[in-house]
């Protein structure tokens, strides 16, 4: 079967990431696991994450920020994780996906 995983990357976007969150598991295809990069937001957001994390039936991995890493890098650290997937779906903070996105 094919592995399908989210790179999710994110910088002080708790105020989106419940929203965002909340609509993966919505895809008519499920999502096997979700990978996090965070570059440097603060505590509000890993409450965020750990909030929905518990909501959501869908393996995590999460990378803390060291040092700010910026767009790209951080985007890099969340892609590389991923790479073990045979599909690989970028996913920015704020999004919030239809149920066909992954299908």
């Amino acid at each position: 079967m094919m592995r399908v995983v989210v790179a999710l990357t994110s910088f002080n976007g708790s105020a989106f990431l419940s929203d965002q969150l909340a609509t993966i598991p919505t895809q008519l295809r499920p999502v096997d696991r979700i990978f996090l990069a965070n570059d440097g937001s603060p505590t509000p957001y890993r409450r965020a994450w750990m909030g929905s994390r518990r909501q959501i039936r869908i393996a995590f991995g999460f990378f803390p920020a060291v040092g700010r890493r910026g767009l790209a890098g951080n985007a890099a650290r969340a892609l590389v994780a991923a790479a073990h997937a045979d599909v690989v779906f970028p996913c920015d903070q704020d999004d919030l996906w239809h149920q066909d996105k992954v299908a």
